[in-house]
């Protein structure tokens, strides 16, 4: 058993700086050039994000949708730099688009990483409210009718107003238990109602810990996450999104590091949380990796103890990013075989929502 001296002797150097390659943007009729070449992890997203936020603002959705094409593909962008962060750069461009003139958000918007746009999208819902007070008052009812908004597909594909709420809480002040809280006040939604409390969740806990990221003032989400004010829900999904985090901010030549914290996860509370975080390892390694499947494996392989869970997650967010269901294969012989079927089958319901 490793010891907690150890995990936080890890914890304090889990801070790496990613150096990217330089960005050629090349998009329709124009040719920019923009140098992100030994960008530090905190500016990372905001270098990627203004390429595509400048092509909505030059040339409109359709130019934005195809500079992030691009960039998922490496037609002139570094594909694992930009692939790495798509999700929370469609959550920019969804947030910079003027939705009082924009319509037919889901056949113009971006092809990949389409939940981050929409969930971006919603965060204009939240600008009526003046005060942190307000939207916590509003909470329960804020997303009614949010699907005729934004659709991001049929039923089993979450609910990404309330993923932005969990957002939205975090950056107007609130603390992660207030914020929890709140996420957890029964909600009234029409979409997808069983899904509304944990996307809630999920989008506070993912921006608090980008929060960290963005300061380089990352801490140790033990007691973040297992602070006993909050629910076991809530610590499932503050530690699947710390997984996420700590692959980001980790050397990835030393997996264990992370997996050493997502162990004690286990230790400390439950197997499910340490399961949580070693599946935000998986998600955010697939994506660093390129949706490499020999390098994926071999990253998961790191813990024995929590490989599987590592390994799932992984397939799940490489099946919904390529659109490869031979994945779906790595679920025999597994003994968590039964979970990976469902996430399996829920990822392509969810892929086949988005053809």
């Amino acid at each position: 058993m490793r010891s907690s001296t150890k995990t936080a002797m890890i914890m304090l150097g889990l801070v790496s700086v990613l150096a990217g390659s330089s960005i050629a943007l090349l998009h329709s009729s124009r040719s920019a050039s923009v140098d992100c070449t030994g960008v530090a992890l905190e500016q990372e997203v905001g270098c990627f994000s203004s390429l595509v936020i400048q092509a909505y603002e030059d040339e409109g959705l359709e130019a934005a949708s195809d500079v992030m094409l691009a960039g998922s593909t490496g037609i002139g962008i570094a594909p694992d730099r930009f692939a790495a962060r798509c999700h929370d750069i469609a959550h920019a461009l969804g947030k910079a688009i003027d939705i009082g003139l924009e319509a037919n958000l889901e056949s113009r918007g971006p092809s990949i990483c389409r939940s981050g746009f929409f969930h971006g999208v919603h965060f204009q819902r939240f600008a009526r409210y003046e005060t942190p007070a307000d939207l916590v008052a509003a909470a329960p009812y804020v997303c009614v009718g949010s699907e005729l908004q934004v659709r991001v597909g049929r039923g089993g594909v979450g609910n990404g107003c309330r993923h932005a709420l969990g957002h939205e809480l975090h950056l107007r002040g609130l603390g992660h238990v207030e914020g929890a809280q709140t996420c957890e006040v029964p909600p009234i939604a029409t979409h997808n109602p069983e899904s509304a409390v944990s996307d809630c969740l999920y989008g506070l806990y993912m921006e608090l810990f980008l929060g960290y990221e963005a300061t380089a003032s990352y801490t140790n989400p033990l007691p973040v996450c297992l602070d006993p004010s909050i629910s076991v829900l809530a610590a499932l999904a503050c530690a699947g999104e710390a997984g996420l985090s700590l692959f980001r901010m980790a050397e990835r030549s030393t997996p264990s590091a992370a997996f050493d914290v997502c162990e004690e996860f286990s230790r400390s509370l439950d197997t499910t949380i340490g399961r949580s975080c070693a599946g935000g390892l998986g998600r955010s390694a697939s994506a660093f990796l390129e949706n490499d499947r020999s390098r994926t494996i071999e990253f998961c392989s790191a813990s024995e103890e929590l490989y599987e869970s590592c390994l799932v997650d992984a397939a799940a967010a490489m099946m919904e990013a390529e659109q490869d269901y031979s994945w779906a294969t790595i679920c025999a012989g597994l003994s968590i075989e039964e979970y990976c079927r469902t996430k399996m089958q829920d990822i392509t319901s969810l892929v086949e929502t988005r053809r």
